[in-house]
């Protein structure tokens, strides 16, 4: 080319000069200047798709870096990955909904599984419970029915031995024929008598009687087994079955016999609320062989339950009657009736218990799931043990405990409590029904428990006490530089030291924080809190030691309560009832206090209102939080104090129905003049002066609502009532 292009001297070997070339060196020339142009050409497409590959390439690298996939797999375009992706969501989540499906119908299956299975059992429990209660009933018709067949059969016989002792007498006097009657007509031929070969004439004198029986003592045998036939002296005429009234206290009913073994009370060491008519010395009690009656009343506050039935359909019951009737333990034969916080429990003549309300705090002693009880159930946790007593904390704010007292002298606690009122030891804060260790050492007779601690009594009258002592209301504790009681609780029970644990102790009562003892020389105790003069000892400073009441010193006290900041004492065998502490909600029935006289007493006072009235004996009283409740010997109950949720027995106030303003005139002067002379006159003004409600009564006041029922004991908690009648 340098050479074409006239560069020959670059060339060595080319002379100088012009080129001179034939016509097949052009050609020559051509070939190669075409061959190389052909090569350029073709390397530049060559390196084009070379570049293209490797761009491709780089693609592939990456979208394969992306997916995961090798480029040998398959790639679908943008459109058929999202169609995919779509198509799986839907799937998956068709699956997922089938799936939760099938998980829905499952539960649904399981719960009505569940639900029926829980409907059988309670009908199989309340089956059980019914035999249980009506299996006395049934042996008594059994006996009735046996005694009936043996009085039948006995007179059958009777009548076919004088017909066969007639016809004897009669043949012997030949007014029979001796042969059969057939014989008469035998062959077809009629018969006289005289042709029948009469027997030998009777030569008179009496009749054979009748096989003598068995001798002395198998006669004996024979008559007391056949008692129920024959009567006392084997008249016709005697009563078929005597009356259980008349019979003797040491023996058993003539039928039913073995229910009668069974009470708790037949023991030779009652407890409990067997024992108490007994302890108490008050005439009217110990007149009654048992404690047992025949219906549960109740009435206050019906949101948890408490009252025995549905909250909603309680309180429109309520609306109208202001009290209920639980029909669920008619012929359940209860003893005793316990108002706790928010729940009730009802103890049976047998020593079953029935608990009903809330269950927050596993005070009714069934399972902690159970949040809520809304009718009577069987507590089945003790179902095993003979109940003669239970007690419960009745205060409705912060924690509850129970505490059950058995036949044989042991003591079982449960519910909540952080103080330590359980006994059950440090570790110990909630618990379904355990036994307490001191019942296995120490057999009790009475319990008794307060807001957060428990006390216990045993045979031998000591009184153990633990639980919270912020007060010290337990009985033993010392003041530290800082004002604070030392310990400040307990959670193993301990003997009460000083003059009291000396003693035998008679009767207890506990309050929120403070408590009362009497002991069997008549002396009244006091101790705890006392910041509203409720020790009744004349000061208003706590005590951790007890202390005596010198005004009620051997008066003769039958019953006890204690509220949350009064006390209430019935001495003199039920004739007087001495109150003291708080009065701002007229809990002490001394009538509204004035700002001069202060809201609070701190020396026992005289009910004047129930004391040394004609016909008017107490036997009970019962108080918690700010109110207070008195049962008479004739069945009628008097309230008094905070009305807040209806549990004195009258309508909260302004749940009542309005009267007319004549009316309410009217009963506003009698009752500011207070000429009311006669019980007849209180009775009738009360329904009209609490038709509209009312919010607290600070005087004694009849319950005209349980005017038709004979009550036989009372309970009371902080927002509803429990009584008993006969």
């Amino acid at each position: 080319f340098k050479y074409l292009a006239g560069q020959p001297q670059d060339i060595k070997g080319c002379r100088e000069g012009p080129l001179q070339m034939d016509g097949s060196s052009l050609a020559i020339v051509l070939l190669l200047i075409a061959a190389v142009v052909g090569l350029a050409v073709y390397s530049c497409r060559l390196r084009r798709q070379l570049n293209e590959v490797l761009d491709e390439k780089d693609k592939g690298h990456r979208l394969a870096r992306k997916t995961a996939l090798d480029l040998e797999q398959w790639e679908p375009s943008l459109a058929a990955r999202a169609a995919w992706k779509l198509a799986f969501s839907l799937v998956s989540k068709s699956l997922k909904q089938q799936k939760y499906q099938r998980y829905k119908t499952d539960n649904d299956a399981g719960n009505v599984e569940r639900f029926m299975e829980n409907i059988v059992h309670e009908l199989i429990d309340r089956a059980i419970d019914s035999c249980a209660v009506h299996g006395g009933r049934l042996r008594h018709a059994g006996a009735l029915g046996q005694a009936l067949d043996k009085r039948r059969f006995l007179r059958r016989l009777k009548a076919l031995a004088d017909s066969r002792r007639t016809l004897r007498l009669q043949r012997r006097k030949g007014q029979l024929a001796a042969p059969k009657e057939h014989i008469a007509t035998a062959g077809g031929m009629i018969r006289s008598v005289n042709e029948m070969s009469p027997p030998q004439p009777y030569t008179g004198g009496a009749g054979p009687s009748l096989p003598r029986g068995p001798g002395s003592v198998g006669q004996k045998e024979a008559e007391r087994h056949l008692s129920l036939t024959t009567g006392s002296r084997g008249s016709e005429d005697a009563p078929l079955l005597a009356v259980p009234g008349q019979m003797d206290d040491e023996q058993d009913f003539a039928v039913g016999g073995a229910v009668a073994s069974q009470r708790p009370g037949a023991s030779t060491k009652p407890r409990g609320v067997w024992a108490l008519s007994r302890l108490s010395g008050s005439p009217a009690a110990n007149a009654l062989p048992s404690p047992a009656g025949s219906l549960v009343i109740s009435f206050g506050d019906p949101q948890r339950g408490q009252l025995g039935m549905e909250p909603a359909a309680a309180a429109r019951q309520v609306s109208r009657n202001t009290i209920l009737t639980i029909e669920e333990l008619r012929g359940c034969e209860p003893v005793q009736v316990e108002a706790a916080g928010v729940a009730s429990f009802i103890v049976g003549a047998l020593g079953q218990v029935w608990g009903f309300g809330s269950n927050r705090s596993m005070e009714l002693g069934v399972r902690k799931e159970i949040a809520q009880v809304q009718a009577p159930q069987r507590v089945k946790s003790i179902r095993e043990h003979c109940a003669v007593q239970l007690v419960s904390s009745r205060s409705a704010s912060g924690q509850a405990h129970s505490v059950l007292l058995t036949a044989a002298g042991d003591v079982y606690t449960f519910g909540t409590s952080a103080c330590g009122a359980l006994g059950q030891g440090p570790n110990v804060r909630q618990c379904a029904p355990v036994m307490l260790r001191l019942g296995a050492e120490v057999k009790i007779r009475q319990v008794a428990v307060g807001a957060r601690h428990s006390m216990f009594i045993s045979d031998a009258g000591a009184i153990y006490t633990v639980g919270d002592n912020c007060h010290g209301q337990l009985g033993h504790g010392t003041r530290d530089p800082a004002g604070n009681w030392s310990p400040k609780f307990m959670d193993v029970p301990k003997l009460v030291p000083g003059d009291l644990g000396q003693q035998r102790v008679r009767l207890v009562a506990a309050g929120d924080d403070h408590n009362l003892a009497v002991v069997e020389d008549g002396r009244l105790f006091a101790w705890g809190a006392n910041s509203n003069g409720q020790l009744g000892i004349g000061r208003v400073d706590d005590q951790a030691v007890p202390v005596p009441v010198r005004e009620l010193q051997d008066t003769g006290i039958v019953s006890m309560a204690c509220g949350l900041r009064h006390s209430v004492v019935v001495s003199h065998n039920g004739e007087q009832v001495w109150t003291f502490g708080s009065n701002v909600q007229g809990q002490l029935g001394l009538g509204q206090s004035s700002a001069p006289e202060g809201y609070q007493l701190t020396t026992p006072t005289l009910c004047k209102s129930l004391s040394r009235q004609p016909n008017m004996e107490v036997v009970q009283v019962a108080a918690a939080a700010c109110h207070t409740l008195a049962v008479l010997s004739t069945g009628e109950v008097y309230a008094w104090g905070d009305n807040a949720y209806g549990q004195l027995g009258f309508p909260k106030a302004g749940a009542g129905h309005p009267m007319s303003h004549a009316v309410r005139s009217s009963v506003q002067t009698v009752q500011a003049t207070k000429q009311l002379r006669s019980r007849a006159a209180l009775e009738v003004d009360a329904p009209r002066a609490f038709a509209d409600g009312v919010a607290r009564i600070f005087e004694p006041c009849r319950i005209v609502s349980l005017s038709l029922w004979k009550v036989r004991a009372v309970s009371t908690a902080d927002m509803h009532s429990l009584a008993l009648a006969a």
